[in-house]
C-alpha cells in the first residue's frame, strides 16, 4: 500500500521543502514513543512524498508530527561466479564495485548493549523500544567493557529491532567490524600460483612476473556506534 505524506520543515532540514526525502531513496519514519518503519519513497513534489512500506512494515499508524528522515542503502555483497564484490542501493540498482574478489569475510567486535538512556525528541525522551527492553543501565561508576570478538549467531537469533527490514537488537553491540578480503588478477596467465590447482592445466604458461593473490585486511569503526 502507497501512502501520501505532506512533509513540514524541522530541525535539521537544510534542503526545504522536502528535506531530502526524494523519490528512489529510502526513508526513515518514527515518532514519539520510538516505533519505527522503512520506507522506499516512489515519488515526491514540492511538499509531499509517496512511500511504500519496505517489506511487510510493522503495521503501526504513525500520527502528524512524526518524523520522515531520508536515508541511503548501500549492500555490499560477493558474486563469486562473477569474482565481484557488487554494491546494491536497496532499489533497483545493483553495480560492480571491486573486481577479481575471491572471497571476502567479516569480524565483529563488541562488548553489551548501550545503556537504555534516552534521547530528545519534540517535549520528552524516549530509546527505541526493543533496546529499552534489551538494555539495562549501567552500575554507577562502572568502567567501560573490553571490546572483544562477538559471534554472528547472535545477529540472528532475535529479539528484533524494527519495522520492514528488521534486525537482532544485537546489532547493537557493535563498536568494531574487520573485513579480509582475497584478490586475484582477472587474467589467468597474469597469476602467481602457489598451488597447481589455482592455475588449470589449459591456461597458458604463466608468466615469471606474474602477479601474487593478495589479502587484505581492515578494520572499520563507525563514528555513530565506536563510542557507545
Amino acid at each position: 500500500m502507497r501512502v501520501r505524506v505532506t512533509l513540514m520543515s524541522g530541525r535539521g532540514c537544510d534542503r526545504p521543502p522536502r528535506c531530502g526525502v526524494d523519490a528512489r531513496l529510502m526513508a526513515l519514519v518514527f515518532d514519539e514513543s520510538g516505533r519505527s518503519d522503512m520506507f522506499r519513497v516512489t515519488r515526491a513534489r514540492r511538499d509531499t512524498v509517496w512511500l511504500r512500506h519496505l517489506g511487510g512494515g510493522s503495521g503501526a499508524s504513525y500520527p502528524p508530527g512524526a518524523w520522515v528522515v531520508p536515508v541511503r542503502v548501500r549492500s555490499y555483497y560477493l558474486d563469486r561466479r562473477r569474482g565481484q564484490l557488487r554494491v546494491h542501493d536497496g532499489w533497483a540498482t545493483d553495480l560492480p564495485f571491486i573486481d577479481g574478489v575471491v572471497d571476502i569475510g567479516f569480524e565483529y567486535f563488541g562488548g553489551p548493549l548501550p545503556t537504555a538512556t534516552t534521547v530528545p525528541f519534540a517535549r520528552q525522551r524516549v530509546v527505541a523500544p526493543c533496546l529499552a527492553r534489551a538494555a539495562s543501565p549501567a552500575p554507577p561508576g562502572d568502567s567501560a567493557p573490553a571490546v572483544r570478538a562477538l559471534s554472528p549467531d547472535r545477529f540472528v537469533d532475535g529479539p528484533w529491532c524494527g519495522g520492514g527490514a528488521p534486525f537482532d537488537v544485537d546489532v547493537f553491540r557493535i563498536r568494531r567490524v574487520r573485513v579480509e578480503m582475497h584478490l586475484r588478477v582477472a587474467e589467468v596467465a597474469w597469476r602467481r600460483a602457489r598451488e597447481p590447482l589455482l592455475v588449470p592445466p589449459s591456461a597458458a604458461r604463466v608468466r615469471p612476473d606474474a602477479i601474487p593473490d593478495l589479502a587484505v585486511r581492515f578494520d572499520v569503526s563507525p563514528r555513530s556506534v565506536a563510542t557507545w
